[in-house]
């Protein structure tokens, strides 16, 4: 039974009951008491039936006038019987549709015929319902007319329904012609299967083809037919449903096109859950698959060459979230790709630039716009380098972005000369610049100061005309202030022109800030430290100031001083070769000595035991001189600058040195451990001693079986910043040298290297305190630094670095 069924079932059943009770009343109108409780017993019953309705009921007379309404009405509105009754039942109808329902009611009440109509009602909370409302004429058992019962139901929501389905409806019409969408059915009981205009458009099928699914399965693609199947079947069995989604590729019926179709439905079900339709839309998107591998087949290209460079490089979508990074990012960060996905790349910026970038970056999302910063990321050891990072968005045909792609470029070694370089110029510049802005505002201050001021102090336009000297340029130059003023400085001095001096000054007009220590003037043909400064004005150059001092005697002194160099160099050198004759004239007496002494020792009899010792004694004072002088005559060798740089295997000399000691390692039980040791510039044979000396003091100061151990690395340049005789711009590789010997006091590590120096007990260990200081010499001879260092319990290290190449 539908709504209209049965809201008539509840105005007949109200009307006859209202019926039964107004015959009661009119038939037993005026008789015994008795008769009155059946007309009351009558009514109530009338009203109780009327008030337990799940309908809205009212009554009207013959006047056309409502007498009656039920508690559902009354509930409904909110309003009393009172207020309702007659016509204020009217109040509470919609304004926009009371003339329509009383045009309604007129007219059905003319012709005594049935009616029903929809309106708005207001319900007791002001909300404006609709309301069926059906309404029937009544009559008397002898058939008078005697007004109208009518029923209301709430069909407020169905209404709303109903509209929104018809919107829907309307713009899935819209939606489908606009779109280009086929639409398809297909009724698994009967195989019927049918297609819009559209979906053969979209097969490539005539308008006139008959349908049927077994000339669909015919014409789809073979590698495509068991997914499309499984996924058809999953949509219609009614334990999963779920919705149906696939794409294939099907050759075109009577054009024999390959075409990508994308496929979306959904099955219909009875009670018994057994699929009754099957339905859906059907799209072409051949194009979008050919773009797609296009694509794919650009992003390999691009990730191979990305791969390939040096830079950071990175992509993410149109929300800026990261998927892809580069190997090289990957490397540098040393952060996989799911963790740069889930924290992004801000994650590795400097805590100093990470609150600013992270602003930039929201509102490049946000407003599409480049990401361009020079900040700090932290590579996977720790270090932050300055990179500079470009992102740009990537938008499609329409303009929309698509993706966003990253660089990092690594600019910290230019990026730490250029902030040194951009201190020094900024604070001279600011000095100036102050005092350019001192002179506008105070110039007659500024004129005492330009004009005590010892140095040549000039100012010229970007034209390089003169626009200030002061009174130490009129002095240099013998010419006035007012004689040069407007006039540029090769008509002053044309000669100027091919000078370096006007090239600098050229520049200067251009932004270029520069400084000169020992320019000499081709007017007065004096030496000058010369400053050329371009003085800014809203970003562009206004004037150049130029601040020369005189150095004139100081290059002099220094011409001087050179020349006293080179004499000092040939009297050193005269006294290295008085060194070597007196050292070697030295030698020949005390050899006659020990030769002497010998004779003596072994010529005269019954020599007592004192006597040996003193003949001893004689001998180990004469081998200690001798010893003495060939270290003398070494360490005057060292200075001689003659000698040719080759290049120096270390290993070759580490052997040649252990079959030199070959006897004493054997008798010492000693083990002398290198592992491959570099291929250095350098002297050979100061080389050889260096390394000589170095394994000869562990041999020999070491009271148990020896172990020597040499091994070399490049020095990190942390570590060489660290240590103060090494060049920062230098690189260098370190050679130790460790034994287990007896080590010395760490108070001495660096009195050990001084020229006589010995810490130890001349009777128990030999030597003359000059092979340290030997390998010192060579060290500084090779631009290197040899440290040494001890432990309490004993051993020796020593550290050699040898420059290695510019960084």
């Amino acid at each position: 039974m539908n709504f209209s069924q049965t809201l008539q079932a509840y105005v007949k059943r109200y009307q006859h009951a209202f019926l039964e009770f107004k015959n009661t009343y009119t038939t037993r109108r005026g008789k015994s008491l008795t008769a009155q409780a059946l007309l009351q017993a009558s009514e109530e019953r009338f009203r109780a039936l009327a008030d337990d309705a799940p309908v809205l009921i009212w009554i009207s007379g013959t006047d056309r006038l409502y007498h009656f309404f039920n508690k559902g009405w009354l509930d409904f509105t909110g309003r009393t019987m009172e207020q309702e009754i007659g016509s204020g039942w009217t109040k509470g109808v919609h304004s926009n549709d009371l003339d329509r329902c009383l045009e309604v009611y007129h007219s059905s009440f003319e012709a005594r015929k049935e009616f029903y109509m929809e309106y708005r009602l207001r319900r007791h909370d002001g909300e404006f319902r609709w309301i069926w409302d059906k309404g029937v004429p009544s009559y008397s058992d002898n058939g008078e007319f005697t007004g109208y019962t009518g029923a209301c139901m709430d069909i407020h929501d169905r209404i709303v329904f109903e509209e929104k389905l018809r919107d829907s409806e309307a713009r899935l019409r819209i939606a489908a012609i606009s779109s280009e969408l086929g639409t398809w059915d297909f009724n698994p009981v009967t195989q019927e299967m049918s297609w819009d205009s559209a979906c053969k458009d979209l097969f490539g099928s005539a308008q006139d083809t008959p349908v049927t699914l077994d000339l669909f399965w015919s014409k789809m693609h073979l590698e495509d037919k068991a997914a499309a199947l499984d996924s058809m079947l999953r949509a219609m069995n009614p334990d999963i449903a779920e919705n149906y989604e696939s794409e294939y590729r099907i050759i075109g019926l009577p054009d024999n096109k390959l075409r990508w179709i994308r496929a979306k439905g959904r099955a219909f079900f009875d009670q018994k859950g057994v699929p009754v339709n099957f339905a859906g839309t059907v799209l072409d998107i051949t194009e979008e698959k050919i773009a797609l591998e296009a694509l794919q087949k650009n992003e390999r290209k691009f990730r191979l060459l990305a791969d390939a460079l040096p830079q950071l490089i990175w992509t993410g979508d149109a929300e800026g979230h990261i998927n892809y990074c580069s190997q090289a990012f990957i490397d540098y960060s040393g952060l996989q790709l799911e963790q740069l996905q889930e924290n992004g790349w801000l994650q590795i910026i400097h805590p100093e630039e990470k609150e600013s970038n992270t602003n930039d970056w929201i509102k490049a999302i946000a407003n599409g716009e480049p990401f361009i910063s020079e900040h700090r990321l932290r590579r996977h050891d720790g270090e932050y380098r300055w990179q500079l990072s470009r992102v740009m968005a990537q938008r499609d045909e329409r303009g929309t972005i698509i993706m966003w792609v990253g660089t990092s470029t690594d600019i910290h070694k230019q990026k730490m000369a250029s902030t040194e370089l951009e201190h020094k110029v900024e604070e001279r510049t600011l000095e100036l610049a102050e005092k350019h802005e001192q002179f506008n505002k105070q110039k007659e201050f500024a004129e005492i100061i330009l004009n005590s001021s010892v140095d040549i102090i000039s100012l010229f336009d970007t034209d390089l005309r003169y626009l200030i000297v002061n009174k130490k340029f009129e002095e240099m130059y013998g010419i006035k202030e007012s004689e040069i003023i407007n006039r540029e400085i090769t008509d002053v001095y044309p000669k100027m022109k091919e000078s370096e001096f006007y090239k600098l000054l050229l520049e200067a007009s251009k932004g270029k800030a520069s400084h000169t220590s020992g320019y000499q003037s081709i007017i007065t043909m004096k030496y000058y430290e010369t400053f050329m400064v371009p003085l800014m004005s809203h970003g562009k150059v206004s004037a150049v100031l130029v601040i020369a001092h005189d150095n004139t005697e100081l290059i002099r002194a220094y011409h001087q001083l050179e020349v006293k160099n080179k004499e000092l160099e040939k009297s050193n050198h005269n006294l290295e070769q008085f060194a070597y004759i007196a050292s070697h004239d030295l030698q020949e007496p005390l050899r006659k000595i020990r030769t002497f002494t010998e004779l003596l020792y072994n010529n005269l009899p019954d020599l007592s035991e004192q006597s040996k010792s003193y003949f001893n004694k004689i001998d180990l004072s004469a081998k200690r001189m001798t010893g003495l002088i060939r270290d003398v005559l070494n360490y005057s060798r060292l200075s001689i600058a003659e000698q040719s740089i080759d290049t120096v295997d270390l290993n070759i000399v580490v052997a040649e040195i252990k079959n030199d000691f070959e006897l004493l390692i054997q008798e010492k039980k000693a083990i002398i451990n290198a592992l491959a040791l570099p291929v250095i510039s350098g002297i050979p044979l100061q080389l050889n001693q260096l390394f000589s000396n170095l394994i000869g003091n562990a041999l020999k100061f070491c009271d148990q079986y020896p172990i020597i151990e040499l091994y070399s690395e490049e020095v990190k340049e942390q570590d060489v910043v660290q240590i103060e005789q090494l060049n920062p711009t230098l690189r260098y590789i370190r050679i130790t040298c460790k034994d287990n010997g007896i080590g010395f006091d760490p108070k001495y590590a660096e009195q050990i290297f001084n020229i006589f120096q010995r810490l130890n007990n001349r009777d128990k260990y030999e030597g003359t305190g000059i092979g340290l200081a030997l390998c010192k010499k060579i060290m500084e001879n090779h631009k290197g630094l040899i440290m040494a260092s001890s432990g309490i319990s004993g051993g020796a290290v020593f550290h050699l670095y040898f420059p290695a190449g510019i960084r």
